[in-house]
């Protein structure tokens, strides 16, 4: 069963990420081995833990409250577990729900590669049109840009983008 195989796999990358604060940085196919026991049930061997990036508590437990937030979409949440990692763009202040909508897309639910890329045009779509609308408003054309960028956001972004991959491909 692919899908409750990925399951697992989400389920013991969750863990690294926001209970342990440890994780591999690398979960692409080829470091991922299946196990069939005895009973026929499939088990993940996670292989090559050589990119391991280590995070603070304090981003650890940001990068939870964020997950938490999102899920229960709550701008001002994402806005806190996002300043708790140390995240910052030109619009947080004053556009906070555009970076739950960011947050929101990145951490969405995987389907099949059609939906993902069908999201991927919906998203890119909706985000052109707020800025063409924001420079009506004000006449802002600079857009947004980071500010602060922790480094560990840059391999929860990869984490994220190849497990979406494997959910893909499975």
């Amino acid at each position: 069963d692919r899908h409750a195989l990925m399951k697992k796999i989400v389920e013991a990358y969750s863990i690294q990420l926001y209970v342990d604060g440890l994780f591999n940085a690398d979960p692409h196919a080829g470091n991922l081995m299946v196990s069939i026991s005895d009973d026929g049930t499939a088990r993940p061997v996670l292989l090559d833990f050589g990119m391991v990036v280590t995070l603070p508590e304090e981003q650890r437990i940001g990068y939870a409250k964020l997950v938490h937030s999102l899920s229960q979409l709550t701008t001002s949440g994402v806005s806190e577990a996002i300043a708790q990692v140390g995240y910052e763009n030109s619009q947080s202040q004053i556009r906070p729900e555009r970076d739950m909508e960011f947050f929101a897309h990145l951490m969405r639910d995987t389907g099949d590669r059609k939906s993902q890329r069908r999201s991927q045009k919906a998203f890119r779509q909706r985000r052109m049109e707020q800025r063409k609308q924001d420079k009506e408003e004000d006449g802002s054309s600079q857009g947004r840009f980071f500010k602060q960028f922790p480094e560990s956001l840059i391999f929860l972004f990869r984490v994220l983008g190849l497990i979406r991959g494997l959910c893909t491909s499975l």
